[in-house]
């Protein structure tokens, strides 16, 4: 009885939280705008009213409306996928460091967890943050300004330092020496180069769009026709509405005269 409560009311929060996107203040705003704009050009007010073939407009609508949802739809995978082979790399790279101590004295499983902490706390960063602070731009060495506020910036140095600390540990911690050190840990290199080659595309998806001029057209077209179809609407109220005084003239007539004939 517990967990079918539980799933009933995260059900309902669920729900709520659909609902709240929906009637955020722009749709909110969009929707009182259509309302306006049908009552400004009504028989009552400015009486303009036009027949418009909606077949056209819905098809000029539907379809780049749907390519950007699909497209969007897709980068998102793209970015999990990504997300998904960039945590499975930094966990095996981790796991190297720990289990590659022959020494037994578990210095390099200490030296990785203040390097990977921090990779950590960067990445959750670059992703949860605003995405207009997580825009790269060039370093400027000279005063070690890192250029905007992306965390970009300190995950590859989070790298940089854990690639260091590789290479220290094949010599120091791994037991090997020179070119052996190298080879040894061989496999720990291509862990490096899979988890920052995943980082690149999941920093792709995050600073990239859809094209702009398919964003702007859908943004124009979606916010246009809420004003300019309100007398297609007129004209569809006033031609599709239901008149008594016309459509039903002579039914009583005709409900009397069966009566009286039964």
């Amino acid at each position: 009885m517990g967990a079918h409560y539980v799933e009933f009311v995260e059900a309902w929060k669920l729900f709520g939280r659909g609902l709240a996107f929906m009637g955020n203040w722009h749709t909110l705003f969009m929707g009182l705008l259509t309302v306006l704009s049908i009552f400004i050009v009504s028989e009552k007010m400015l009486n303009i009213s036009f027949k418009v073939e909606f077949t056209i407009f819905a098809a000029g609508c539907i379809f780049p409306t749907t390519f950007s949802a699909s497209n969007a739809f897709s980068r998102r995978e793209k970015a999990i996928q990504d997300l998904g082979k960039l945590k499975a790399n930094i966990i095996a790279l981790f796991h190297h460091f720990i289990f590659f101590d022959i020494g037994g004295k578990s210095e390099a499983a200490a030296e990785a967890k203040t390097l990977f902490g921090p990779l950590v706390d960067h990445i959750e960063m670059y992703c949860r943050n605003d995405k207009s602070t997580q825009v790269c731009t060039i370093v400027d060495a000279r005063d070690g300004e890192r250029g905007a506020e992306s965390a970009a910036h300190y995950i590859y140095d989070d790298f940089v330092m854990i690639c260091q600390a590789l290479q220290d540990a094949g010599t120091k911690h791994f037991g090997h020496s020179g070119q052996k050190a190298v080879e040894n840990t061989n496999r720990s290199w291509n862990y490096v180069h899979d988890a920052i080659a995943s980082l690149e595309g999941l920093r792709s998806v995050r600073t990239t769009s859809t094209p702009l001029g398919l964003r702007i057209f859908c943004h124009f077209l979606l916010h246009s026709s809420c004003i300019l179809l309100a007398p297609f609407w007129v004209h569809y109220c006033s031609t599709e509405r239901i008149k008594p005084a016309s459509e039903f003239a002579g039914l009583g007539e005709d409900i009397q005269m069966a009566d009286g004939g039964g």
